[in-house]
């Protein structure tokens, strides 16, 4: 079977960072690993085109709503560029991530991942405030200047290795490009550490002191007092729980490169932490779908093939209970138990 080669950058072998076992990836691994992540980039620039379609021609536009729309634009904006970038790499070969495209999708992932975790912390720390402060009112502009400080805040920290502190090079698979982990000077060890405790620890901390707040408020009041209130934070906190999860495998694999030395890897397995990682635009739509009835009822009336999926689900529904009626019935007159 014909095999692509994947090996590490010049760098990295002669720093013997990491040592991979099979330096090499089956062709057809790297077209399945390809396709899921053109379906990731497919179905979350799907979802979030519907979200953001809706968002917009929304009415009433609230200041949640302005951070969300914010959200999954940066989710958007990276799923339609560097996720499909990652999964073309896989099909049509390394080379697709070369200079300068590789330093281009370094600078955009890493800003969508930060801007993603940023804005969340900034949603969640809004939470608070109108939850635990019946006078506090986030307007509009307000909002859309924590958008504009949160984006700004994120490309200047992802634009530091292309100035020179750090570098985004191409990952071990050779798929997609990130800041050197595995680096040993100085310069990279700092900024390694600097995007780790700001773009990271940092967020997730203000995160983590947001709904703890939130939680000791709720315990002290009644729930029908603040019900809506609670609901938006509870789908938030949703949010923040699966992009945990998603960035969690690639932010150990990071942290793992930076503190062994001699790491030693299967090439076959190096794409799965960029997997989840990139998976992470896929659920904030979903869940605010399931989440959000007022939403479901906005799909159904601006999207047609939403309400023809409603509609055939209201009529099976209305069909099973009849039939279940008619079994019953049936079972009634002839003296049997119902099966159904």
């Amino acid at each position: 079977m014909p095999e692509i080669h994947y090996r590490l950058s010049n760098k990295a072998r002669r720093n013997k960072h990491a040592a991979i076992n099979h330096s090499e990836m089956n062709l057809w691994l790297s077209y399945f690993y390809g396709t899921i992540y053109l379906l990731i980039s497919l179905v979350s620039v799907l979802v979030n085109g519907v979200l953001i379609f809706l968002l917009l021609r929304h009415k009433t536009r609230n200041s949640f709503n302005l951070l969300l729309l914010g959200l999954c634009g940066v989710d958007f904006f990276m799923s339609l560029t560097g996720t499909f970038l990652t999964g073309m790499a896989h099909i049509v070969g390394p080379s697709l991530v070369q200079f300068p495209v590789c330093q281009i999708q370094g600078v955009i992932m890493t800003f969508s991942g930060l801007s993603q975790i940023v804005l969340l912390s900034a949603i969640s720390f809004t939470r608070w405030m109108i939850i635990t402060n019946s006078r506090f009112r986030l307007r509009s502009s307000q909002a859309r200047r924590i958008l504009v400080c949160s984006y700004g805040y994120c490309l200047v920290i992802a634009l530091c290795p292309v100035l020179g502190w750090n570098a985004y090079r191409p990952t071990m698979a050779g798929t997609s490009c990130e800041p050197v982990w595995s680096g040993g000077s100085r310069r990279d060890v700092s900024f390694n550490v600097f995007m780790i405790v700001t773009g990271f620890l940092t967020p997730l901390s203000i995160i983590c002191v947001s709904y703890f707040k939130i939680i000791t408020t709720i315990r002290r009041q009644p729930l029908k007092k603040n019900a809506r209130k609670l609901g938006v934070s509870y789908t938030v906190l949703i949010m923040i729980a699966f992009f945990i999860l998603s960035w969690a495998p690639y932010t150990m694999f990071s942290v793992l490169q930076m503190t062994i030395r001699h790491l030693t890897l299967n090439t076959n397995f190096l794409c799965l932490p960029g997997i989840f990682a990139k998976s992470s635009a896929l659920w904030n739509p979903i869940i605010y779908f399931l989440r959000d009835t007022e939403f479901r009822k906005m799909c159904r009336k601006r999207i047609g093939c939403m309400d023809y999926f409603f509609a055939k689900r209201r009529e099976s529904t209305t069909t099973l209970q009849r039939r279940e009626a008619t079994a019953k019935s049936l079972d009634f007159f002839t003296g049997r138990e119902s099966s159904v």
